[in-house]
């Protein structure tokens, strides 16, 4: 028997063996979804599409697809059928209001009910890049920015907090709409939208009303981008590339202003995915 017939009948008995060590301890990986509520008219040119890279890039799961709600287009660049990538799906649907916190109501209900979506999925951003190696429990983990109140807002957002304080019988509460990403299970979403049929309309921080309902004596994690491992902002064009390059070595997330989205950044995300490809556009 020669060498290369040896190495594959061992690989044979080895792929044998996880298999029988995964029937006899009854491991089952659980599929999870990263869903991404989306608006053209919204976004930054073509930031899903970096957004999607990320994920498929440092998200270490085993198993997980995306799902794009909105009127987005599919990223057929993205799927590279050679390297097994997760599965893209695009679920359309228009904007339904100008306040956010409306049309992200309307998309999560959607989520809730679609085949498409795994029971505990990822509701993340459109414009939140994945930087560095991302586990589930890093998204998992509870994290505020703070304490808010309606003087926390201006405009449409103070309107929203205004009835997310109402709706919690308090005049300041621990903010869970930090922007990054966060996980849902549908079971528990279902029982929130019963316990508060309010949220249906929409125009409530409905993250904030879901971890205080379900996991009200968690300490959360209180986030300072200056000084902890989750989220840069970037807001400059032309950023500091010392400061900017030692804060990313230190960042798991980073997302943008509108000047921040500069071909600079682009051609920086498109290096760092592997997609050298889209520095010519």
């Amino acid at each position: 028997m020669d060498t290369e017939q040896e190495d594959q009948e061992k690989k044979n008995l080895d792929d044998n063996q996880d298999f029988f060590n995964q029937e006899q301890t009854g491991r089952v990986v659980e599929i999870i979804t990263i869903v991404i509520p989306y608006v053209k008219k919204f976004a930054l040119g073509n930031e899903l599409k970096y957004a999607i890279a990320s994920w498929l890039q440092f998200f270490q799961y085993p198993v997980f697809d995306i799902v794009i709600i909105g009127d987005g287009e599919e990223e057929e660049s993205l799927k590279n059928k050679e390297d097994g990538q997760a599965p893209i799906t695009l679920i359309a649907h228009t904007c339904t209001s100008d306040n956010h916190q409306v049309d992200l109501m309307e998309k999560l209900k959607i989520a809730i009910a679609a085949e498409e979506v795994a029971d505990r999925f990822v509701f993340a951003a459109d414009d939140i890049y994945l930087v560095s190696p991302v586990t589930l429990a890093d998204v998992e983990t509870l994290k505020i920015s703070g304490m808010v109140n309606q003087k926390s807002y201006t405009g449409t957002k103070a309107e929203n907090c205004k009835r997310t304080a109402e709706l919690l019988n308090t005049a300041s509460y621990p903010c869970h709409e930090t922007h990054l990403p966060v996980l849902f299970e549908k079971e528990k979403l279902v029982q929130l939208l019963e316990a508060y049929p309010q949220l249906n309309e929409g125009g409530y921080f409905f993250t904030s009303v879901y971890f205080r309902h379900f996991f009200p004596d968690f300490v959360p994690i209180v986030l300072d981008w200056n000084k902890d491992i989750y989220l840069l902002p970037v807001h400059s064009a032309n950023p500091d590339k010392e400061v900017f390059g030692k804060f990313m070595s230190q960042k798991k997330f980073l997302t943008t202003a509108k000047e921040g989205f500069s071909k600079w950044l682009r051609h920086y995300l498109a290096c760092l995915y592997n997609r050298k490809e889209w520095m010519k556009q």
